[in-house]
């Protein structure tokens, strides 16, 4: 029972960010539906997931290894604990998550791309799918906008 309300807490503090974006304009009502619809879908999967296996519970241990690593900017020592992680448990989305967190960090941006695209394709409704589909859409965001300003660099010149 208590784990119904964990999730429960998660979802409703996820949708009540995006009904401030959305209240504040800074998002329309379709982005606004569509990350309620994520959060709600990722509050479901977590709450309906198995028990944890040995391996899993391995692969845990190395990931908050590799958080604690991550968190004080030792990114080369995490990324061996999320490496860990992820032959423990290749299934592990969140192992897979970090593991590209940190890529992205170390300027492994092709690694970092491949990692939250596996992430997304394991568990697309889990909390770790649904923060790999906002990391995937950031960069996406970033490149269009790189792009246009050559493309007004190069018409201008």
């Amino acid at each position: 029972m208590r784990g119904i309300f964990k999730y429960g807490r998660r979802f409703l503090r996820n949708s009540g960010k995006a009904t401030k974006l959305f209240l504040t304009r800074e998002i329309g009502f379709s982005e606004y539906r569509t990350q309620c619809r994520r959060h709600y879908q990722a509050a479901i999967h977590e709450m309906t997931r198995p028990p944890v296996s040995d391996r899993r519970k391995a692969a845990i241990r190395y990931l908050n290894q590799g958080i604690h690593f991550y968190n004080e900017k030792r990114y080369a020592e995490a990324l061996a604990a999320f490496e860990q992680a992820v032959d423990y448990d290749p299934q592990y989305g969140r192992a897979h998550l970090y593991y590209g967190n940190t890529q992205y960090k170390l300027h492994n941006h092709e690694e970092a791309l491949a990692s939250w695209n596996c992430v997304v394709r394991m568990e697309p409704h889990s909390e770790s799918g649904v923060k790999a589909q906002e990391k995937l859409d950031t960069v996406r965001s970033k490149e269009k906008q790189t792009v246009r300003e050559i493309q007004e660099h190069l018409r201008r010149a």
